[in-house]
C-alpha cells in the first residue's frame, strides 16, 4: 500500500481550485459539495504553507477553518493533530 502525503494532496486540490471559483460564480450553486470543496482547497493551502515553512499563515488557515465553520466536525481531530507541529514550533 502506497502512502500519499500532504504534498500530493495539495497538488491534487490545486487542480480543483479553479473549478471552485467557477461554481461559486453561479447563483444557487452553494450546496454541500461546494462547501466541501472550499474546505479541501483551504486545507490544501494550509499544507502548502506549512510545507513551505510559512507556519504563521498556516496557523491562521487552521483558525479560519474553525472560525468560518469550513471544517466538517469529522475532521476536527485531524486539524487539531496538524496543529501540534505548529504549537511545538512556538512561533
Amino acid at each position: 500500500m502506497k502512502i500519499i502525503g500532504p504534498e500530493v494532496f495539495a497538488r491534487s486540490v490545486a487542480a480543483v481550485a479553479p473549478s471552485l471559483q467557477e461554481l461559486r460564480a453561479h447563483p444557487g450553486a452553494d450546496g454541500v459539495f461546494t462547501h466541501r470543496l472550499m474546505f479541501a482547497v483551504r486545507y490544501a493551502e494550509f499544507h502548502q504553507r506549512r510545507l513551505s515553512g510559512d507556519l504563521q499563515d498556516a496557523a491562521l488557515d487552521l483558525l479560519t477553518m474553525f472560525n468560518e465553520d469550513l471544517a466538517p466536525t469529522t475532521w476536527w481531530g485531524v486539524l487539531l493533530c496538524d496543529a501540534i507541529d505548529l504549537i511545538r514550533n512556538g512561533e
